[in-house]
């Protein structure tokens, strides 16, 4: 919004809260900001956008990092949506996430997820993510649900305890929110993590593969922007995350045991060295000419 030129205390006015997961947080926020006679109302998360879109009728609403918005009644399609509300989502192919971890770990498997089945989304991708799991004779699946950040330490503990092969862990603001939790569950027993938040991937995860949420921020002030502009929310359709990034730790590898081949490290995007440092984007480039 800054580069667009919107500046905070000059030609606008920004109002940042962050409910911390928590839903009666998120319609108090919500009333606060409708008391402060609000121009526009930008929900990040799946969460916050339902509560949005339900709560908020007067005003544009532009939603962002949600993965399916039509499972939480923002729209039927990506042009017939609420009169109110535009924005930008995208949910992480969890077939092409489970064909990384299949590249690496060769045979028969057993993957695990931790996912909270108060959240649509969270259903939604745990969904998708069974669906690929079905696609391979040789995966099987072991799943564990929660219902707050507090309980993941526990579920991750007891899945790692079943003999499992990998975590897999689907888009889940809960889980992720504790991934510490699920890294000293897997650690001790050498077991690798794949997650679909490419943020966390210094944080202990093996493999990353989805959205770069700073894209979704991105997108969404472009459209808040047009918004502001004039433009009738209602007939700007929703928008897709527009950037993949699939992204491999090099020191979460070294320190488990596994050998990362050739063929996946030349497909990714974003690369943490064997000394946990990233490697510099302009280097990988370079490295994915020379393999091609």
């Amino acid at each position: 919004m800054d580069r667009i030129g919107y500046r905070d205390g000059e030609s606008c006015r920004f109002f940042l809260e962050n409910a911390h997961g928590d839903l009666a947080t998120v319609n108090a926020i919500l009333d606060k900001f409708i008391a402060e006679d609000v121009d526009i109302i930008v929900p990040i998360s799946t969460a916050c956008t339902q509560a949005s879109v339900h709560r908020v009728k007067d005003r544009p609403v532009v939603f962002a990092t949600v993965a399916n918005p039509f499972i939480i009644g923002a729209g039927k399609t990506e042009t017939d949506h609420l009169p109110n509300v535009t924005g930008v989502y995208g949910w992480v192919p969890m077939d092409e996430t489970l064909k990384m971890v299949k590249r690496i770990l060769k045979g028969k498997i057993k993957i695990a997820s931790i996912w909270d089945p108060a959240h649509a989304n969270s259903v939604f991708n745990v969904g998708n993510l069974l669906k690929a799991v079905d696609s391979y004779e040789d995966v099987t699946f072991a799943g564990a649900t929660i219902t707050n950040s507090s309980e993941v330490y526990q579920a991750a503990l007891t899945l790692a305890n079943k003999d499992i092969d990998a975590f897999v862990l689907s888009p889940d603001n809960i889980v992720y929110s504790a991934f510490e939790s699920v890294v000293k569950a897997a650690r001790p027993k050498k077991i690798p993590i794949t997650v679909s938040d490419v943020e966390r991937l210094p944080d202990g995860a093996l493999l990353a593969y989805g959205y770069d949420y700073s894209i979704s921020g991105i997108q969404a002030a472009h459209l808040v922007d047009r918004v502001l502009k004039g433009e009738d929310p209602g007939k700007i359709p929703f928008e897709r995350y527009n950037k993949i990034t699939f992204g491999v730790n090099r020191k979460v590898a070294d320190d488990i045991g596994l050998e990362i081949p050739e063929d996946v490290l030349a497909r990714a995007t974003t690369v943490i060295g064997r000394d946990g440092i990233k490697v510099p984007e302009a280097f990988i480039e370079r490295a994915e000419k020379v393999v091609r």
